[in-house]
């Protein structure tokens, strides 16, 4: 024992140390079990709204791609002054850039630069439309020099119904989105 005060006080040290780590210890408990609740209750708000929105990811990234692709088409036909035509293979789910003369002689014709894209999993081209016509297994959508594309939508849908519209436009050569697939004026 030893002294704390000069009134003659006197405190065992050994007693405060575990008096100390008992209070400690039902702190650091008390605390963790807060941030525990504070998390449950995050996980149970926030979770679903993340859940939902990562549903139509692979949805997502096949427009982002098909749209590289036709870009991509188009820039090279404005840069080498030829017609490139952009392939897809609806049923293998499969998209690539080639040359019009190799789209038109040969019935599987090489992918320009060895690229072929495929469609992430889950996803698939449900339908395609080239002008007024439905197309049910190869649609060609070509791309000229001057900026001019096929008019042709490709309707996309994944594994959870989840559905797009990529149209690509005569007048621009570019892609849009389309929420309402009846709005296409071709």
């Amino acid at each position: 024992m030893m002294p704390i005060s000069g009134a003659g006080n006197w405190i065992d040290m050994a007693d405060n140390k575990k008096k100390s780590d008992v209070t400690a210890f039902f702190f650091t408990f008390i605390e963790l079990s807060v941030v525990l609740v504070i998390i449950g209750i995050l996980v149970t708000v926030v979770g679903p709204r993340v859940w939902e929105g990562m549903g139509g990811r692979g949805l997502n990234l096949a427009v982002k791609r098909i749209a590289a692709v036709g870009d991509h088409a188009g820039n090279l036909a404005a840069t080498r002054s030829q017609i490139y035509v952009v392939r897809f293979d609806l049923r293998e789910n499969l998209f690539f850039i080639t040359t019009q003369d190799q789209a038109e002689r040969e019935e599987n014709p090489a992918p320009f630069e060895g690229n072929i894209h495929r469609l992430p999993n889950g996803v698939s081209i449900s339908e395609a439309r080239l002008e007024d016509q439905m197309i049910y297994e190869v649609l060609d959508i070509r791309f000229a020099p001057d900026g001019w594309a096929d008019n042709a939508a490709l309707y996309l849908v994944d594994d959870k119904g989840n559905k797009k519209t990529v149209a690509f436009t005569r007048s621009r050569g570019k892609f849009q989105i389309v929420d309402d697939p009846n709005s296409l004026d071709f």
